[in-house]
């Protein structure tokens, strides 16, 4: 296992190179960002005074004018935190295992997503970043962020959108092949409704038929629905129940969990991104760089954390 130590030199060694072009970059953006924002604040502020609205076209116009007379026109002007996630996240991402392969501007499929069945919603907004794909020892993986949306009306025609999903989506190989489809969700009728919720459990529309099993905790955290009850039991032995739960409250999150086709698939919400950096913010700092090392290892340890490597079954 990497220690901070060899990540200080590999920082040093890999990285530090690149980092003093990237804080020429940032403070160039930043330069560009503060001078739009000053740019609209006294435009607005020389209307207001005025009361005169049009003269806020007039600044803004001639705010852009000198812009493009300091700045110049460059429609593919290099984007400070794409470039950064390319020199800093990509090199890291190695340093854990170069068998994994970081993409920024690309995401998991939307019929993968689909297909997991861990949300019945159909999204009409699905976005995403940051794709790392590839092998983790014996598991192939990929994950990234998504954000997924649903577009709602009310009764007055109002258009607006509900989040569906925000944070982690990780997909891993299980090396074996599911006759059933099983999904493990965060049960929150039980655990706030008692047995009412249970009742409820079984009248999720969209769902197969809820499996009950001997763990009296797991089923407080969880409620389980499988098209075939024979092998959810056999999916969900004593010890990988364990392993949920340990990697649960490891998270502190309302994670899902769906067994479809070959693959295991985990929904982890998260209310910020990750592998965001900051415009303000020098890029010269190792701190920083052992934070996004910590995130990516909190992404890579859920193949150990849920003990995928371990082949207890061969695909049929």
């Amino acid at each position: 296992m990497k220690t901070i130590d060899d990540l200080q030199q590999f920082y040093q060694q890999e990285i530090v190179p690149g980092l003093s072009q990237l804080e020429v970059l940032r403070k160039a953006q930043l330069r560009r960002v503060r001078f739009m924002w000053i740019a609209t604040v006294v435009s607005l502020f020389v209307g207001f005074i005025s009361m005169m609205p049009p003269l806020i076209l007039v600044c803004l116009l001639i705010s852009l004018l000198l812009y493009f007379y300091f700045f110049g026109f460059k429609r593919n002007r290099p984007d400070f935190k794409s470039e950064y996630k390319k020199v800093v996240i990509g090199k890291l991402i190695q340093f854990i295992t170069p068998d994994l392969a970081f993409t920024p501007n690309l995401f998991i499929a939307q019929n993968k997503y689909t297909q997991s069945g861990i949300f019945l919603a159909s999204p009409d907004i699905y976005k995403g970043e940051d794709l790392v794909s590839g092998k983790i020892d014996k598991t192939q993986v990929e994950f990234c962020e998504l954000h997924t949306q649903d577009r709602q009306t009310d009764h007055k025609g109002n258009t607006h959108y509900v989040t569906i999903f925000k944070g982690l989506f990780f997909i891993a190989d299980f090396n074996k092949h599911f006759n059933g489809n099983t999904y493990v969700l965060s049960d929150f009728g039980e655990r706030f409704l008692g047995g009412f919720g249970k009742m409820l459990q079984g009248l999720s529309i969209g769902r197969p038929d809820v499996v009950r099993l001997e763990d009296v905790e797991f089923e407080k955290q969880f409620v389980v629905y499988s098209s075939d009850e024979v092998e959810a039991r056999y999916i969900l032995s004593t010890s990988f129940m364990e392993q949920i739960m340990a990697f649960k409250k490891k998270t502190n999150a309302n994670i899902q969990l769906s067994f479809v086709g070959n693959n295991i698939n985990v929904a982890i919400p998260m209310k910020e991104n990750m592998f965001e950096p900051s415009i303000r913010k020098t890029v010269l700092n190792f701190e920083d760089i052992k934070m996004y090392y910590s995130q990516l290892q909190f992404c890579t340890a859920i193949v150990d954390e849920l003990n995928l490597n371990t082949r207890i079954w061969s695909k049929q």
